[in-house]
């Protein structure tokens, strides 16, 4: 049976000067009648697509934040993992029974397991948008987890879809088993090389001259993480119980590399790469033309001078 299509009329969204709770509030401008970015700051963000704004403190919220609250359609969590988690209890006894909770936390098992247990007629829907919020919502991987999902959550996830999305759906431990690898791995791999180059007293500007495409994509993306908000990589690093695996393995990894040189085998050195190659499989081809793409991207933007 088709589920029944479900409107907003109000949007609340916590955090909303925030990168990510100011990209919700642009997007959902057109889905809704009224889509209230409520944060810390006097002032709304700059160019904010919200209809309305509201000084307010999740950790202690006044009277008009409850009545803003008690209204909205939606709810939306778009904060830092240890203020959301606080929060929650006292964000979801100031909504009305029936609405939607929604949360955009890197880490899933602890706030899925506080949602789990809020009573019903509350839906509750947790999301990870897996890009930076500069990058928008077209073609960019939403992973959500269904906690209580009913009408209005499935018309969240139609408009993520409309948005250009691809949705994916998991359960929280497998959400936070694979962001151990997507994202913790991945983070650390890159801040790991920017702390290798200071150790290395590198001056980007002594060195421009002499680089190559790799470590020119390697430093955009060390630049990407850096001008990003530092609590969303905190998140990331400290909250995932699966973090401190992924950290070892990015550890040992480069243990291993050193291993095979003082060894001198070449032969294992060509084995492990093979054996990389197995692990990319049918998809090594395809990455290689893509990072050939990004190395022509990168050679336009010397050309060019673009900064």
């Amino acid at each position: 049976m088709a589920t029944p299509r479900c409107d907003f009329r109000s949007v609340v969204v916590l955090g909303g000067n925030g990168a990510m709770g100011s990209l919700l509030c642009d997007n959902l401008a057109d889905q809704a009648e009224s889509v209230t970015a409520a944060d810390l700051s006097e002032n709304p963000r700059s160019g904010a697509g919200a209809t309305a704004y509201l000084r307010a403190d999740v950790l202690a919220l006044d009277a008009e934040a409850k009545r803003l609250l008690s209204a909205a359609d939606v709810v939306i969590l778009a904060l830092p993992e240890s203020v959301a988690l606080e929060s929650i209890e006292a964000v979801r006894a100031a909504m009305r029974g029936d609405a939607l909770l929604v949360d955009t936390l890197s880490v899933k098992s602890q706030v899925v397991d506080f949602m789990g247990k809020l009573p019903p007629p509350l839906e509750t829907l947790s999301i990870n948008p897996m890009f930076g919020p500069s990058a928008g919502f077209d073609g960019q991987n939403v992973i959500a987890v269904k906690v209580a999902a009913g009408p209005r959550a499935e018309r969240f996830i139609e408009i993520l879809q409309s948005w250009g999305c691809r949705v994916v759906f998991r359960t929280a431990e497998e959400h936070d088993r694979a962001m151990a690898a997507l994202q913790t791995a991945t983070h650390a791999a890159i801040l790991s090389f920017g702390m290798a180059l200071e150790k290395l007293n590198y001056d980007v500007s002594a060195l421009s001259d002499m680089s190559s495409p790799p470590h020119r994509v390697m430093l955009a993306l060390l630049a990407r993480i850096l001008g990003g908000e530092p609590e969303v990589y905190w998140d990331i690093q400290a909250h995932n119980s699966f973090a401190a695996g992924a950290r070892d393995a990015v550890r040992q990894s480069t243990q291993d590399l050193s291993d095979i040189m003082v060894s001198g085998s070449e032969a294992e050195f060509r084995a492990r790469l093979d054996r990389l190659r197995d692990m990319l499989g049918p998809d090594l081809a395809f990455l290689a033309r893509k990072c050939s793409a990004l190395f022509d991207a990168d050679r336009q933007c010397e050309k060019t001078g673009d900064t």
